[in-house]
């Protein structure tokens, strides 16, 4: 029999955990969970305490997700606006370009008409058969084209209006400048062949003229030559001067002595005393020279080929030659002092292209297989340095750019 003081030391055995058991503790303690959940008979008490699942873990689970739609919103929104601020970079930049082409262009159709007006002084001398407005057919050019457009005065037109609308791409921009007549008509320039005192004599010579022929003596035996404009003796048009010196300041070689040109020579030459050209000699410029100018005899192979605007040949002495054959000469050729002349005998396949002034006598005598040709460009861009006589130009005024 056991006493009362071991009774209360004996073991007792836990009475036995129900699924009834387990659900109440579930509702007390986890009144969230599913009411459907089942647990084992088998559970320990420490099991309520780790539930299978948890909300928490649901919870996080969500933001997550949340987190991660809203991170590629973001992105997206970015991306749709840099791709955007991109495109639109381009499409500026290509409509810049194109807006610089359409002006360049224009540009080129101002520079076109001014051509147009200079050609049409090279004809005759003024712009009356312009009046009203003028409009040129497109032309192409580049990426685009440009249309001419000139507005003239009815009458006495002196100043037009030229304007130029270059186009491209569906972008335009027009471009206008005033053109002027600038200076008088020198007679003098408007001759191949000018002589201001004594003849001009084509004695014994052959070959061919293109332009007028004008002596204050006379023109004479020229029957050998077919002269294709006017002939004109005993003419009273003015000589131009030339201020020599001015040259000197220009000039890329001063040479104070003697001077002879052999091979290729560039630039503008100032010689103080006499020039010798030889055989072969290539000039890409101009010769100043206070004496004589001397082609070699039976010279060869010879080229004068001055820069735009500038003279071939201006001497205060001679300019002589005597069997010069094959050569090329362009430009002005100019003597100036006095008694002085031009003088080119028994001269063979020569070819001039430009004008020859002498304030004296021109002879080529004995000469065959001439070309002797006028060109006019020196009547709008006269040689620099010439007064009385400077020629007719074009003077340019009011540039604007068309809204």
């Amino acid at each position: 029999m056991t006493s009362v003081r071991e009774a209360s030391f004996v073991k007792r055995e836990a009475p036995p955990m129900s699924e009834a058991w387990f659900v109440k503790r579930r509702a007390e303690y986890y009144p969230y969970l599913d009411h459907d959940m089942r647990f084992t008979r088998y559970a320990s008490r420490d099991t309520l305490h780790e539930p299978r699942f948890t909300l928490h873990a649901s919870r996080e689970k969500g933001a997550a997700l949340l987190i991660a739609v809203i991170l590629m919103i973001v992105i997206a929104a970015l991306g749709a606006a840099y791709f955007t601020f991109v495109g639109s970079g381009w499409r500026s930049a290509v409509y810049e370009t194109q807006r610089n082409q359409a002006f360049w262009i224009a540009e080129a159709g101002l520079q076109r008409g001014i051509l147009y007006m200079k050609t049409d002084l090279l004809e005759d001398t003024d712009w009356y058969d312009y009046g009203g407005t003028v409009i040129y057919p497109a032309v192409p050019f580049g990426d685009g084209s440009y249309t001419v457009t000139l507005f003239c005065p009815t009458t006495s037109p002196s100043d037009i209006d030229v304007q130029s609308a270059g186009t491209v791409a569906g972008y335009t921009r027009t471009l206008q400048q005033t053109v002027s007549q600038a200076g008088d008509v020198s007679a003098s320039f408007e001759y191949v062949i000018r002589a201001n005192k004594d003849p001009v004599d084509f004695d014994h010579s052959t070959g061919m003229v293109n332009g007028d022929v004008s002596a204050k003596g006379s023109v004479k035996n020229y029957s050998g030559m077919t002269i294709n404009g006017d002939i004109t003796d005993k003419s009273k048009v003015a000589f131009p001067t030339v201020n020599i010196r001015a040259y000197k300041s220009m000039a890329n070689h001063v040479v104070n002595g003697d001077y002879a040109f052999s091979g290729k020579s560039d630039g503008i030459w100032y010689v103080n005393h006499n020039v010798t050209i030889n055989s072969g000699a290539v000039i890409n410029g101009s010769v100043i020279c206070n004496g004589d100018v001397k082609f070699a005899r039976k010279a060869q192979n010879v080229t004068l080929n001055p820069s735009s605007g500038m003279p071939a040949i201006v001497a205060k002495g001679n300019i002589y030659s005597r069997g010069l054959n094959n050569s090329t000469i362009n430009g002005l050729l100019y003597v100036y002092g006095k008694d002085k002349k031009i003088t080119f005998d028994y001269a063979s396949k020569v070819q001039f292209n430009g004008t020859m002034l002498s304030s004296t006598a021109i002879l080529i005598r004995h000469g065959s297989d001439l070309t002797i040709t006028y060109d006019g460009a020196i009547r709008i861009n006269p040689p620099p340095n010439f007064t009385g006589g400077a020629g007719i130009g074009i003077s340019l005024s009011l540039w604007k750019e068309i809204p």
